[in-house]
């Protein structure tokens, strides 16, 4: 009896071999026959478009179209570029619907030198012009057409040319480095998204040529403290996303330039991670980069800015525009279906998604990711010694729909497709790069605050305070406001020394975060509050500051901290009560013998009369939290802006969920799970100088030696 045939294993290419596949250039013949299905396509879309809009009238057969979409892809290659590049900033405000209306510009001026459709108007042509580009976009996608290597290499090659006539473009054997901050990304889940098969290219690099590492972070588990962290090697005083200057007598928060950019001055000693011809794009901090892009702590600072348009090159070719738009578009359906199917699904836990969240998902998951990542492989071709990238996608959508669940785990393929096209970008530029994968905290999932018990953390501050005493809460935006105020920063430096409207420009300047007081409270006796988002009217005596699973209470009439006697004192119940919460998991005040850590059944104290020793009585409320919580507690009890009660909601080390202050489904802030354990990816010729990586200071340190090695 003839044994049956196996069917052999199909061999997968390595990434190396994958990358010289898609090896840029193409051969002319190859780009040739693609150029030619591609006119096709565009004929055969622009003939069908034609007889659903009755309006139109052409006797032109399919050649005469043909000719027609040959002529329209040639403006495109020479018209166009001088239409966006004078239009750009409308561009940006409109996330590239104004392309629409070049690309109606196009199609009248094609059809004046080569008269076969008669336009009415432009709307009609814009019309025709978007139902073309639809059809075109299906039927790539139906017949698997790849212009995704167009779409990156139109960037590549045009940002490599500018740079090279610049003289700025760097060839040398040494080693850059290309860092990728996947923001919010905690290791254990990029670990489950490699094994479920959403991030092949990583994968790949585990399989061949990275080791994969976790390090612990610092207490706050913020973006601002992490990346200060990483970026300076000095994150002191960074005590989370809003806190409160007792010096100054300001209530900050991290979407304010002015504050980012004091706070990286505090630090900055020309050792930053990026210094000498770095680049700093979509950070907070710059890392004292060279050239910085949508970058927080440089938007105040009007000099310190891109000093070319990376975006204008994402918005000439055409493909670039329609690729992100149906994008945005898609991310928006998906969003409200996913929203849908939570509720029928009945997921635990959640929060209400749609509406803002779709817009929100669509920006920070499509929008700004393409203009970095466009940015950070122009500026590989110039050579830069260090580049710094944060992806900031996951991170929204993990607080959207959970850390680990299928749409979040998707967002990671977009993340995933472009550290391959980075890669691609390293094959082609014109020196090696060494790249770095890490992420600057995680995210711990579990049910709000105020969906548990009814009622917010505010108002069990209240109820535990006097009638009398003026209790509020500080509102403000989040990381998402950070990214788009960066963006809009840089646009209006941009209009500063180029053509535009007067009129963008204005509109511009107003929105932009430089422009005007950002989430300031400015505590003073004699003064109203100057902050447009906190809708404070007066001074209030107690402040909340909220962030993750993270709540600092401050007492703004005092100059100084004050310790456990004197908040007795002047608010006796407080304490008592914030302990008999349940959704409390401790509270941090100071005391005579130094920083302790308040349970419902007992209390820790953190540095026992300054000697760095614990001191435990009672049952240890920090035991969930880990081995590390004392330290993590003692190190931020020394801050200046330590708040006068710092409370950590609780957290449940068997189903590892903590419970979120604000409307989050993931959140990060405190201690307590997953968004304590980001991740270090590199290279396995480097090698790790500890085994045990705790605190962004430490993984800066980490950076910096491989750096001079």
């Amino acid at each position: 009896m003839p044994t049956k045939a196996h069917s052999a294993t199909p061999i997968t290419p390595t990434l190396a071999e994958q990358l010289a596949r898609r090896a840029l250039p193409k051969p002319w013949y190859i780009q040739l026959w693609r150029f030619v299905i591609v006119w096709l396509i565009n004929a055969l879309a622009l003939q069908v478009a034609i007889l659903f809009m009755p309006s139109l009238q052409t006797e032109a057969g399919f050649f005469g179209l043909f000719m027609f979409s040959v002529l329209v892809a040639s403006l495109n290659a020479f018209i166009r570029p001088i239409f966006v590049k004078l239009t750009l900033p409308i561009t940006m405000m409109t996330l590239g619907v104004i392309t629409f209306f070049i690309n109606g510009l196009i199609f009248i001026l094609a059809d004046w030198l080569l008269p076969l459709i008669n336009f009415d108007s432009l709307g009609q042509a814009v019309w025709l012009s978007i139902f073309v580009a639809l059809l075109t976009w299906v039927t790539h996608v139906l017949l698997s057409i790849d212009d995704s290597d167009s779409y990156y290499y139109s960037v590549v090659k045009r940002m490599g040319t500018k740079r090279t006539a610049q003289g700025s473009k760097t060839t040398t054997e040494k080693p850059g480095v290309l860092y990728l901050e996947i923001d919010g990304l905690a290791e254990p889940i990029l670990r489950e998204a490699v094994a479920k098969g959403y991030m092949p290219t990583v994968q790949q690099l585990l399989a061949e040529s990275h080791a994969l590492t976790e390090w612990q972070t610092d207490l706050p588990t913020q973006t601002c403290s992490s990346q200060m962290g990483i970026l300076h090697g000095n994150n002191w005083n960074a005590i989370g996303f809003r806190w409160y200057d007792r010096a100054k007598k300001l209530a900050i928060t991290a979407s304010n330039p002015k504050f980012v950019a004091e706070l990286e001055a505090s630090v900055a000693n020309g050792k930053g991670l990026l210094a000498k011809n770095g680049a700093s794009i979509g950070n907070m901090f710059s890392g004292e980069a060279e050239l910085t892009a949508f970058t927080t702590s440089a938007s105040a600072d009007k000099k310190k800015t891109n000093t070319y348009d990376p975006l204008s090159y994402y918005f000439i070719n055409p493909y670039n525009y329609l690729h992100t738009v149906a994008t945005v578009f898609w991310e928006v359906v998906l969003e409200f279906r996913d929203a849908r199917l939570q509720v029928k699904e009945n997921r635990s836990p959640r929060v209400e998604r749609g509406g803002v969240s779709a817009l929100l998902r669509s920006i920070m998951c499509v929008v700004v990711p393409d203009m970095a990542v466009q940015t950070a492989i122009g500026e590989l071709f110039a050579g830069r010694d260090a580049i710094y990238l944060t992806y900031a996608g996951y991170d929204e959508m993990s607080h959207l729909a959970g850390l680990d669940r299928p749409e979040t785990l998707r967002s990671l393929r977009r993340v995933d497709q472009a550290i391959f096209y980075l890669l691609l970008a390293i094959k082609e530029s014109p020196r090696p790069y060494q790249l770095i994968l890490l992420s600057d905290h995680g995210q711990s999932m579990g049910w709000t605050f105020d969906h548990l018990y009814h009622q917010s953390i505010g108002d069990v501050v209240k109820a535990g305070c006097t009638p009398t005493a003026d209790v509020r809460e500080m509102a403000g935006v989040d990381e998402v406001g950070i990214v788009i105020g960066d963006i809009l920063t840089d646009v209006r430096k941009s209009l500063q020394s180029k053509f535009s409207l007067n009129l963008f420009r204005k509109i511009v300047t107003k929105l932009s975060p430089g422009s005007q007081p950002d989430d300031v409270l400015v505590i003073d006796t004699k003064t109203a509050v100057q902050a447009k988002l906190t809708g404070f009217a007066d001074i209030p005596e107690i402040l909340i500051q909220v962030g993750g699973n993270m709540v600092m209470i401050y007492f703004t009439t005092a100059d100084k901290r004050i310790d456990l006697h004197e908040i007795t004192a002047r608010q006796p119940k407080l304490i008592p009560t914030l302990l008999a919460h349940p959704g409390v998991g401790f509270v941090m005040v100071k005391t005579a013998h130094g920083p302790v850590a308040f349970g419902r059944s007992g209390r820790t104290y953190v540095d026992w009369n300054g000697t760095g020793t614990t001191r435990v009585i009672g049952q240890d409320p920090l035991t969930p939290f880990g081995p590390d919580a004392a330290m993590h507690i003692r190190r931020v009890a020394a801050f200046d802006t330590c708040p006068d009660i710092l409370i950590n909601s609780a957290y449940d080390p068997i189903k590892q969920e903590i419970i979120g202050f604000e409307p989050q489904c993931g959140a990060h802030g405190a201690l307590g799970g997953p968004q304590n354990h980001p991740f270090l990816l590199y290279p396995k010729e480097l090698k790790l100088s500890t085994r045990k990586i705790v605190g962004a200071e430490q993984v800066y340190t980490q950076l910096k030696r491989w750096q001079s090695a």
